[in-house]
C-alpha cells in the first residue's frame, strides 16, 4: 500500500469515527433535552398543584368583612369566610350575593401573582342535597356555587380581557372538570376539600348535615377551549353565566 493510499484510508477511518461520534453526541443531546423538558414539565405540574391547593386552603381560612362593600382593615365586623358561607347555606342552600362577592375578592387577591397568565375556576359542589329552589325535597347532585375568571380574546383588536363570572353549570361536575383538565394547557387541580355544612329543613324543624366539596382548577390563559360539537367548555350552552362587573 502506497503512502497516499495509507493517508486516504486514515482519513476515511477518521471520518467514519467522526460520524459515529457525531451521531452519538446528537443522540445524547436529544435524550438530555427530552429528559430536561420532562423534568421541567413535571416540576411545573407539582408547583402548580401545590399552588392551587394552598390557594384553596387559604381561601377557606380567610377573614372577611361581614359587608362586602367594606374594607377588611376598617370593617365594623369581621368574620371567617367559611363561617359566613355556612351561615348562608344553613338558611338558603346557597350563598348570598354579598358572600359571593367576598369569595371572588378574596380568591382574586390570593391568585393575583398568577392572574396575568392563568385562568381559574372555583366550585363548591354537593353530591346529594336539597336544591336551593326545593328546600324540602328533590335531592340530587348540584353545584352550590361556581366562580370563573377567564381570558376573552377580542378578535378585532387582538387584546385580552379578564372577565369574571358567577355560573351554574348545566354539565355535570365530572364532565366540566374532566374537559378542563384534558383540554386546557398546564391545567392543575386542587385536591377536593371535603366539608360538612348544616342545612335547616323547615318542614321537619331540624338540621341536616350536608357534605360539600370545594375544588379549584387553574390553567394557562388560552381564551376559548373547545368542547363538545364545536361549543366551548366555557360557553353559554354548557355553563349558565352571570358576568360580574
Amino acid at each position: 500500500m502506497t503512502l497516499g493510499e495509507k493517508a486516504q484510508a486514515s482519513i476515511t477511518d477518521a471520518l467514519f469515527i467522526l460520524t459515529i461520534v457525531s451521531v452519538l453526541a446528537i443522540g445524547m443531546f436529544s435524550t438530555s433535552l427530552s429528559y430536561g423538558r420532562s423534568v421541567e414539565t413535571t416540576l411545573s405540574g407539582f408547583y402548580n398543584e401545590d399552588y392551587v391547593t394552598s390557594a384553596l386552603q387559604t381561601l377557606l381560612n380567610a377573614s372577611v368583612p361581614r359587608v362586602a362593600s367594606e374594607d377588611l382593615k376598617t370593617a365594623q365586623e369581621v368574620d371567617a369566610l367559611l363561617a359566613k358561607m355556612k351561615e348562608d347555606y344553613a338558611n338558603t342552600g346557597t350563598f348570598s350575593e354579598d358572600t359571593k362577592l367576598l369569595i371572588k375578592r378574596t380568591l382574586d387577591t390570593i391568585m393575583s401573582p398568577r392572574a396575568p397568565y392563568n385562568d381559574y375556576i372555583l366550585y363548591f359542589w354537593t353530591p346529594q342535597d336539597y336544591p336551593a329552589n326545593e328546600p324540602t325535597g328533590g335531592k340530587g347532585e348540584r353545584f352550590v356555587f361556581v366562580y370563573l375568571k377567564t381570558s376573552i380574546i377580542d378578535e378585532e383588536s387582538g387584546g385580552i380581557d379578564k372577565n369574571a363570572y358567577f355560573r351554574e353549570p348545566a354539565l355535570s361536575l365530572r364532565e366540566t372538570t374532566d374537559m378542563l383538565l384534558e383540554s386546557a394547557p398546564g391545567a392543575a387541580k386542587a385536591r377536593s376539600v371535603t366539608m360538612v355544612f348544616a342545612r335547616f329543613v323547615p318542614t321537619d324543624m331540624r338540621q341536616e348535615d350536608v357534605v360539600i366539596f370545594a375544588g379549584l382548577i387553574m390553567w394557562h390563559s388560552v381564551g376559548v377551549l373547545p368542547g363538545k360539537e364545536g361549543e366551548t367548555i366555557l360557553g353559554a350552552h354548557n355553563l349558565n353565566c352571570k358576568k360580574v362587573s
